[in-house]
């Protein structure tokens, strides 16, 4: 169910990509596509589908999960679906004689997902956590500009190696408040806890975003979009890690993954320096 979208983002970050979309349907194949829609024709046999920014038509055989996020799932009266079918930003629609063997989830809007962990959600707390994400946007973007090179070389770290980089990234934390902890014993390292701090939170937005830039490649790469200015990367990684962090717990977890990750390819390449 909700684990889906989590596993989804972290295969996109942590592992290669390697996603088959024929032009024609093969048995025991997945179909994955971004920014368009996606259907499923009678008679065809397909392992799963998933869309992101599109919606889905199933009118043929889905073994295992069908998701839409930012888009619809309509199945026909021959579609059956063998798994869950989920739409995160938009509404499943269901014929009379299609057959579902798992859930059927919607998050019909911001306020529909939200209101899974929180219950109540109000107009003031959308509006602030929309501003808040493009304010993160602009930053991200600011980043780019001022640290391309910087933060391709994190990137690539975290490409090349993923699992030091994670490795890494955890002993950080847990050095983190034992460090903390030392200055605030030492009457001279107290003066330094807000350096301290500030050090921290820049390792782990620039982390963060090279982390963001490689899922947003490895996305255009997977659709076969070609390469695409950093820019573009970046903005692609954030707003999916932004909609898979609406899911509850799971989705959190997805970007603290993230953030561990990034935060440890800073340390072993220096900011991007080494």
């Amino acid at each position: 169910m909700k684990k889906i979208i989590a596993a989804l983002a972290m295969l996109m970050f942590l592992c290669p990509i390697a996603i088959a979309v024929p032009t024609a349907m093969q048995s025991q194949s997945s179909i994955v596509r971004f920014g368009e829609d996606v259907v499923v024709p009678t008679g065809a046999d397909v392992e799963s589908v998933v869309a992101i920014g599109g919606s889905i038509t199933v009118a043929g055989n889905v073994k295992k999960d069908v998701v839409a996020i930012g888009g619809n799932v309509n199945l026909k009266n021959t579609a059956s679906v063998g798994g869950d079918t989920m739409a995160i930003g938009g509404k499943v629609t269901r014929a009379e004689k299609a057959s579902i063997n798992g859930e059927v989830v919607e998050m019909a809007s911001l306020g529909g997902a939200l209101g899974k962990s929180a219950k109540i959600v109000t107009i003031g707390g959308i509006i602030f956590s929309l501003l808040s994400f493009i304010g993160f946007l602009v930053l991200a973007l600011i980043l780019v500009a001022l640290f391309q090179q910087q933060l391709g070389r994190v990137s690539f770290y975290i490409e090349k190696e993923t699992g030091h980089a994670l490795g890494w990234g955890i002993i950080a934390l847990i050095l983190i408040p034992v460090i903390t902890l030392l200055l605030i014993i030492s009457l001279v390292g107290i003066l330094f806890i807000p350096l301290f701090v500030l050090l921290i939170a820049a390792a782990m937005v620039f982390g963060y975003v090279a982390a963001s830039q490689l899922l947003g490649k490895r996305i255009y790469h997977a659709f076969k979009r070609g390469s695409k200015p950093m820019t573009s990367e970046v903005l692609m990684g954030l707003i999916l890690l932004y909609l898979v962090g609406l899911v509850p717990i799971l989705g959190w977890i997805v970007k603290l993954v993230a953030v561990i990750t990034g935060l440890g390819a800073i340390i072993k390449t220096r900011f991007g320096n080494a």
